[in-house]
């Protein structure tokens, strides 16, 4: 299981979380503190890029979905690229991740 690694940018208006590897439970104490520091970041949406996640399991899933709670509490935007590989992007899509966290 290749362990995740979390990349922040800034451009103009938005965040940017690129996520690479493993989301599952496994990591979820690793994926938390990146995701809280997106919460607190002030005015600027937010785009989580799950192209390069390889796994993905409910505790991302939930993680997400807390993000996406906070984000629009404070009136911004969250935008998700979905991953790379078709069979885990198709298999999110079935499960509706979209709906979920956009």
């Amino acid at each position: 299981m290749p362990k995740p690694t979390f990349t922040i940018e800034r451009t103009a208006g938005e965040i940017r979380l690129r996520v690479q590897g493993d989301l599952n439970v496994q990591h979820a104490r690793e994926m938390k503190p990146s995701f809280q520091q997106l919460s607190e970041e002030n005015g600027m949406d937010i785009h989580l890029d799950f192209l390069q996640a390889t796994a993905f399991d409910l505790s991302a899933i939930q993680l997400s979905y807390l993000l996406r709670t906070e984000v629009h509490r404070q009136g911004r935007q969250l935008k998700v690229t979905l991953p790379q590989d078709a069979a885990l992007c198709d298999l999110l899509e079935k499960c509706g991740i979209t709906k979920i966290i956009q």
